[in-house]
């Protein structure tokens, strides 16, 4: 999952009876840097596939499985995970899904006694089969600093977007503007949300007004944010887990594919509100003010 892009800030807009729609397109502008930002997310995603030399392993990053890398198939057919190569799934001797099993479930508790409860509840979640969608708290996972980081990167793309907009508005138009935005982040290796999610992503959607009455536009509107990261497992990766070493994605797998296991999607959504002015100015730069209310 990548951020997705508006094209160039004034060029790209289109309008239709009063309301702006900026077209999203596949590929970002490279010269954008949060498609750098993201770039550099996919390029250290696609290192991880790579092999590592054993003198430079970095034990607090997800860690490369000696496994290689495979689209893993149940015999039913119906469970798979995309990789490199593909392989039928021989499910292990019974006393083998026993010790994975196990090694899962001292996680969890190892989990619970670090009060890491959520990434506890998502481990016994995904063993449990139910699949589906598990909500996440938003006051929990607001409260690290990288969530909020990308909710905040997603804001100002759209005060920048307004504030454009803005500064084509004539006295006594009013303008309407619906957009999205894309962000992804990725829990700090100490944190709970490194093991309780992935690389993750927040979707911005917003509505606003604006209006100018001499050289005063206003602006007001409403974000709808949805956080979501699907809970699964990639062959031929896998995490150093403290206390448990080097856990390979493939165990995952073969709780899937053989005792029952599910993946599911994770989310939490929220609601903010923004006001915001813009005085135009005709001979030095606009000035701008916005704010946001809400969780």
């Amino acid at each position: 999952m990548f951020s997705s892009k508006v094209a160039s800030e004034k060029k790209a807009r289109e309008t239709n009876n009063g309301t702006f729609f900026q077209p999203k397109l596949a590929v970002n502008d490279p010269s954008d840097r949060y498609e750098q930002e993201a770039d550099a997310t996919a390029a250290r995603i696609m290192r991880m596939a790579e092999p590592a030399p054993q003198s430079g392993i970095d034990f607090f990053s997800p860690a490369l499985s000696p496994e290689p890398q495979t689209i893993f198939r149940s015999r039913d057919g119906e469970s798979t995970q995309e990789g490199l190569n593909e392989e039928t799934v021989t499910c292990p001797p019974s006393e083998r899904l026993d010790e994975i099993e196990q090694n899962y479930r001292s996680m969890i508790e190892s989990a619970r006694a670090e009060d890491a409860d959520v990434a506890a509840d998502n481990l016994d979640y995904f063993l449990s089969g139910a699949g589906g969608t598990r909500t996440l708290g938003v006051e929990w996972l607001r409260g690290f600093s990288e969530v909020t980081d990308a909710e905040r990167k997603n804001q100002e793309r759209f005060e920048n977007s307004l504030a454009d907009i803005a500064d084509t508005i004539h006295h006594g138009d009013a303008r309407s503007f619906d957009d999205y935005w894309d962000a992804q982040l990725t829990g700090g290796v100490t944190t709970e949300l490194y093991y309780a999610s992935g690389t993750s992503t927040i979707r911005s959607t917003g509505n606003f007004t604006l209006d100018r009455i001499e050289d005063i536009v206003n602006i007001s509107g409403s974000v709808a944010h949805r956080w979501y990261d699907p809970y699964d497992w990639h062959a031929g990766l896998g995490a150093f887990i403290p206390g448990h070493g080097s856990v390979s994605d493939t165990d995952g797998l073969v709780m899937q594919s053989c005792r029952g296991a599910q993946p599911f999607q994770m989310e939490a959504t929220w609601n903010q509100r923004v006001s915001g002015t813009v005085r135009i100015r005709d001979y030095w730069f606009n000035s701008t003010s916005f704010s946001w209310t809400g969780p």
